[in-house]
């Protein structure tokens, strides 16, 4: 299963079980144009392309896990 079918998945499964949403972070290396559309379309929160800083992983971390 990608990536992309699990955060499906877990979206699907959130709202059938009217469970709390869990937060997704794509960390990947696929940083081609379009990319990042894909996966938040997908249902992810938010995208990380390798290489990054520590620094970045760190704003995303606060960003998407403070809601």
């Amino acid at each position: 299963m990608s990536s992309l079918v699990a955060a499906v998945e877990i979206r699907r499964r959130e709202n059938t079980n009217n469970e709390p949403r869990i937060p997704i972070i794509a960390i990947t290396a696929s940083a081609m144009p379009g990319d990042r559309e894909g996966f938040l379309s997908s249902g992810m929160d938010d995208y990380l392309a390798k290489p990054y800083r520590p620094r970045e992983l760190d704003t995303i971390l606060q960003k998407t896990c403070a809601n």
